[in-house]
């Protein structure tokens, strides 16, 4: 009897527990989200069933007729893992109630925007009343709003309950289920925020490619290029994770929106290599570093390409997307430390941003989630520091290649500057040694010229001698002669006497001129009178013979000079006049001959016609023989003519000193 007994109590216990629990389980089933007055925002992962398939031809007229045969789960986490097997539909049901005693407007949102196919629908009284097909194999407009998010409105009477269904397709990649429900103006007051900082954040990605651009158009270091070239790529996929390159750029190109993320993170791994690479000077590390950049470099390119594949290799690629941007950023990290921390002070600043960004990728996925309400901020401000750290070690690279490139310049100064020391030193050298041989060539000359000269005079007083003794005896003789004739008696005609009379006459005058040409060969009275009783003495010969009238003009010559002066002071007064005769057409000349000090200045002028400056080759004969003793006796002359305008001839001679070669020619026209 009590076995009895005991046995009914333990059959009803048994009983009440299975109507508990499949009430718990009908319950749990129809785990309504409530909508009350204050009702603002809510998170409804807690909220959500998830029924994971592999049957594509499922539909939610079935899920809703057959209810009880499909297995809906609550979600252990927000991650939807790959699929690496078959390709898995997942879908996701879950119900609102409005208890509030107004009509409600709320938005769901499904934040994760990178989903390949979502069905939605709404369920009211076990009807479909409203369904949408939408992802990134559909255009933009095909969405409800046209915002980045997945954002389905929903209007709610008071005390009205309704259902809401998605399938969501991802090709077997991972996603995530980010479902919320708002009212619509928390929402968007929320999403102003959102859409502020990404603003914000995608403005100064902007600003700091713009700056390196620039930073690359006034330096010319690739360097700033590639890094402007990773911003972009960054700033690019950020744009399409956040789904605004979906809704912005190419809202009607559904395949560019499907592989434009994965396609932009292997470029950033790509332009990570390469701006590592940019950085760094080859010469100076270790050859094993350069060769695993090469690598992963190559690796990362490979995999660009591999985005536009299908099939097997894509779904390879995108699951490897998050892996590689971990490991590409830990290796550059890894060597770094290894090879460039203690080596430049730039590679500091670099392996921080390199740090930063692994702990980013590493913490992204546990700090993005709802529950954390700053998690969006926290990441975009990492993001920040990160770029404007790698920033910051390019300006430093900048400045270290600077300092580096002004100290070869300095090294290079210095070593120029020796160079010319020693340049300046050899032209030194050299012309010392030239102006050494043109003395001694000028010396030579002047000692050529003056023995010619001296030679010249030599023989014109052997040709006056000759002139004097000789033919001068010889026309005496011949005078004496002709006399003789007419001391004998000779009776001659008129016209003979006339003859003899002339004859006479010619032997006089052919006398005087020989008599003439050996005094102007051999001047004897300027060995016994000086320069200056000479001069007056050849003035009153041409004033005499009436064609032009000469001055003479002598100061200073009291005492007389060296007797190699004088007469070389006599030649070139002949020169000139002989020139003025023949040459000028002049009516007056003027001679002044001045002794002043340890100077003498001769003086020539003439009122003819003058000439041109001559120059080189055009000189005359007459013009370069003065010149020439002018520089044996280390004179000076000057020129001064134009012409109709007369001559004007300076010389100066140091009268007390040898010849020497500081003389100069001067040539003025007036």
């Amino acid at each position: 009897m009590y076995f009895h007994f005991r046995y009914c109590i333990w059959s009803i216990w048994l009983i009440i527990g299975l109507t508990q629990a499949s009430a718990a389980k009908s319950f749990s089933r129809q785990n309504v989200v409530s909508v009350g007055n204050n009702f603002i925002s809510r998170d409804l992962l807690q909220n959500v069933w998830v029924y994971q398939t592999g049957d594509a031809s499922l539909t939610v007229q079935q899920l809703l007729a057959q209810a009880e045969q499909y297995s809906f789960q609550k979600p252990e986490s927000r991650e939807i893992p790959y699929e690496w097997s078959a390709r898995k539909l997942n879908w996701v049901y879950f119900t609102i109630h409005n208890e509030s005693d107004k009509l409600q407007h709320l938005f769901i949102e499904q934040a994760y925007v990178n989903f390949n196919e979502i069905l939605f629908y709404e369920v009211s009284q076990g009807k479909i009343i409203r369904e949408n097909k939408s992802g990134d194999d559909y255009p933009f407009h095909t969405r409800f709003v046209n915002h980045r998010s997945f954002l389905y409105p929903v209007e709610l009477q008071p005390q009205e309950t309704r259902s809401y269904y998605f399938r969501l397709d991802n090709r077997g990649r991972a996603s995530a289920l980010y479902f919320t429900l708002a009212t619509e103006r928390h929402f968007w007051e929320k999403d102003y925020t959102k859409q502020l900082a990404l603003g914000i954040f995608f403005g100064l990605l902007l600003l700091l490619l713009l700056h390196n651009v620039y930073l690359y158009a006034i330096f010319r270091d690739k360097a700033f290029l590639w890094f402007a070239c990773y911003l972009f790529s960054l700033l690019m996929l950020l744009f399409s994770l956040s789904g605004l390159a979906f809704q912005l750029l190419w809202p009607g190109l559904p395949y560019v929106g499907d592989r434009a993320p994965h396609f932009f993170v292997y470029l950033v791994i790509f332009l990570t290599f390469i701006l590592t690479e940019g950085m760094i000077n080859k010469d100076t590390v270790h050859p094993i570093y350069l060769r695993l950049i090469t690598a992963c470099k190559y690796t990362s390119l490979i995999l660009i390409f591999a985005c536009f594949t299908n099939g097997l290799v894509n779904q390879l690629t995108v699951r490897m997307m998050y892996p590689m941007l971990l490991i590409g950023h830990g290796s550059l990290l890894g060597m770094n430390i290894i090879y460039l921390y203690k080596r430049y002070s730039y590679a500091r600043f670099y392996t921080v941003s390199l740090l930063l960004m692994v702990l980013v990728l590493a913490v992204s996925r546990e700090l993005y989630t709802p529950d954390f309400k700053y998690a969006s901020y926290v990441l975009l401000l990492f993001l920040t520091f990160y770029v404007s750290i790698i920033d910051v070690s390019l300006l430093e690279r900048l400045k270290i290649i600077k300092e580096e490139k002004e100290r070869t310049q300095q090294l290079a100064i210095e070593r120029l500057e020796n160079l010319n020391e020693l340049k300046e030193n050899l032209n030194m050298e050299l012309q010392q040694r030239v102006q050494e041989k043109t003395q001694q060539i000028m010396q030579k000359q002047q000692e050529v010229n003056q023995y010619i000269l001296i030679g010249e005079e030599r023989e014109r007083k052997r040709v006056a001698e000759e002139l004097h003794d000789g033919l001068g005896g010889l026309l005496s003789a011949l005078k004496l002669n002709v006399e003789r004739i007419d001391h004998q008696g000779k009776n001659f005609s008129k016209q003979e006497k006339m003859a003899y009379q002339d004859m006479l006459d010619l032997i006089d005058k052919a006398c005087q001129e020989v008599r003439n040409i050996s005094h102007n060969m051999l001047p004897v009275a300027l060995e016994h009178f000086g320069l200056g009783i000479v001069l007056q003495n050849m003035a009153r010969q041409i004033n005499h013979n009436g064609k032009l009238w000469v001055d003479v003009e002598v100061y200073g010559f009291e005492e007389r000079i060296d007797r190699h002066i004088e007469l070389h002071l006599y030649r070139i007064v002949l020169e000139l006049f002989n020139n003025i005769l023949k040459h000028a057409g002049a009516h007056k000349a003027v001679i002044q001959l001045v002794k002043e000090n340890e100077y003498i200045s001769l003086l020539v002028e003439d009122d003819g016609k003058g000439f041109s400056q001559p120059a080189g080759k055009e000189k005359g004969i007459g013009l370069i023989n003065v010149e020439s003793r002018v520089k044996i006796v280390g004179g000076n002359l000057s020129i001064d003519t134009s012409p109709q305008s007369g001559t004007t001839i300076i010389i100066t001679i140091p009268f007390h000193t040898m010849p020497n070669e500081n003389n100069n020619t001067y040539i003025h026209s007036r």
